[in-house]
């Protein structure tokens, strides 16, 4: 087999200024931030995709939590607060701090009892919290918005005015695999069947960037037939997956990366057929490249080239 992969990561920034206002306790500070929104896609190719993920810049519904401190066992300060409908450039009321406080924003839920009752959680629990899926459209919470979370950490004193900028991101990640099939005008033309996805983790982080090894081990589920879309010579094949981040080893031939692959490790087969009925399956496992990275991260758009040039050895993955 002949088979030419390229991969394209493609990240893009839009921002919005957007502040909220509160009802004031005694000691608190009136402050405004600044919450910009990472794109992960633009123009024509958002209208592209077969999986639509909503209006992914929009921010609503806002949770915000702050912490006296900076590490894991960090504990809440004050009530978890809830915007249901943000009021650009208005205020927040957050409790005076000497050293440094997390501030963690959480968008999108539509979910007003989502943090009642963590008064004593520290900042590990709530960024440990996730919800379930059985498939890709459930990563849309309620089957309706992107998730996009993120965080400020600031020391906040009696003069402050502003804490800062916070970069928002999703919890989920877009794969797009590109099939150019050279061999349709050919003696042996194969004819592509379907692309299916495995080891897609069950459980989804509310959190961009969180700690997820704990999840991979309660089981995993399949994309079966992702739907596809013909544009002039290709075959798209697009769909949206939580995290899966199964880290690096050493190799640095591309022929030989399916051979390092780990137990959970995030995959796509594309299945076809030759002229005479004969099937065919080529397994390719997702990452940043083509060698060691078997990571799959939040708010990355992945795309992949892949070039079929003949049948080749079906005996042998690709």
């Amino acid at each position: 087999k002949h088979i030419a992969i390229a991969v394209l990561l493609l990240i893009v920034m839009s921002c919005n200024s957007i502040t909220y206002e509160h009802a004031k306790d005694a000691g608190d500070v009136s402050v405004t931030f600044d919450l910009n929104v990472n794109s992960m896609v633009s123009g024509a190719l958002n209208q592209t995709k077969t999986t639509g993920i909503g209006n992914d810049d929009v921010i609503n519904n806002l949770w915000i939590i702050q912490f006296d401190g900076t590490t894991d066992n960090s504990k809440i300060v004050g009530t978890p607060q809830y915007i249901g409908q943000y009021t650009p450039h208005s205020f927040v009321n957050l409790s005076p701090c000497t050293s440094s406080n997390r501030i963690l924003f959480l968008a999108n839920t539509n979910n007003p009892i989502l943090f009642t009752g963590v008064l004593s959680s520290s900042l590990s629990t709530i960024m440990s919290k996730y919800y379930n899926i059985v498939d890709q459209d459930d990563i849309l919470y309620g089957g309706q918005m992107s998730l996009l979370s993120g965080h400020i950490d600031c020391v906040i004193g009696p003069a402050t005015a502003n804490i800062g900028s916070c970069n928002m991101s999703r919890n989920y990640s877009i794969v797009e695999f590109n099939v150019i099939n050279n061999t349709v005008s050919s003696s042996s033309p194969l004819i592509l069947d379907s692309l299916s996805v495995y080891n897609v983790p069950a459980k989804v982080s509310f959190w961009y960037g969180s700690d997820l090894s704990d999840m991979y081990s309660d089981g995993m589920i399949e994309y079966s037939n992702v739907e596809s879309e013909i544009i002039g010579d290709t075959t798209r094949y697009s769909f949206i997956m939580p995290a899966n981040r199964q880290g690096y080893v050493l190799n640095n031939d591309e022929t030989k990366k399916n051979n390092f692959a780990e137990e959970n490790a995030a995959y796509v087969t594309l299945s076809a057929q030759t002229s005479s009925g004969q099937g065919m399956e080529y397994t390719f496992y997702l990452g940043a490249n083509l060698t060691n990275d078997f990571n799959i991260c939040e708010n990355m758009h992945y795309q992949y080239v892949v070039e079929l040039n003949g049948a080749g050895n079906p005996s042998v993955d690709c």
